[in-house]
């Protein structure tokens, strides 16, 4: 029986919050360090200013990394459908509907981390967020992100990689 497996298409969205890795590394020492200013200037007293300058600076790196950035649905939106078979990959998105036969493909580079809710080694932000790259020979490349929903899902994708690999195809990961 021929493999097949359709998964969705995810676009990365830009938010209003969105200042980048160093920018939440920072922040919540920034915000600290004012409250610790703020204290001082209205002579709070040392023990009360240490108490929440600690709740504060740990309270605000809390709500940074795991409320404001949030998992994968926050900040990523399903633009369409992929659908890979062992011939040819259809894309199916918001720009259109095209079809890519995989023996007109000089390689895919191909990055994948596990399945969604899958955050055994890995931040749950990303699990199960795939890229893939594909070099038609011709100066065009197509990229495109996607999402592995679960394990059924790793697993046809593992297959179609090595039928892929089989057929003579170079995937690089």
């Amino acid at each position: 029986m021929p493999e097949k497996l359709t998964i969705p298409l995810i676009k990365r969205k830009k938010l209003f919050y969105d200042i980048g890795y160093f920018g939440f590394k920072f922040i919540h020492a920034i915000i600290s360090t004012s409250l610790i200013l703020i204290c001082g200037y209205f002579n709070l007293g040392t023990i009360l200013t240490m108490i929440l300058f600690i709740v504060f600076f740990f309270g605000t790196g809390y709500l940074i990394f795991n409320k404001m950035y949030g998992s994968w649905l926050v900040n990523y939106k399903v633009k369409g459908s992929m659908e890979l078979n062992e011939e040819s990959i259809l894309v199916n998105s918001e720009d259109g509907i095209q079809n890519y036969t995989i023996k007109n493909f000089k390689k895919i580079i191909l990055k994948q981390n596990y399945y969604q809710n899958y955050s055994k080694y890995k931040s749950p932000v990303y699990d199960g967020i795939g890229s893939m790259n594909i070099d038609l020979g011709t100066n065009e490349k197509v990229g495109m992100e996607f999402l592995i929903r679960n394990s059924e899902e790793l697993e046809s994708l593992n297959r179609l990689k090595q039928i892929w690999k089989q057929n003579g195809l170079s995937i690089w990961t």
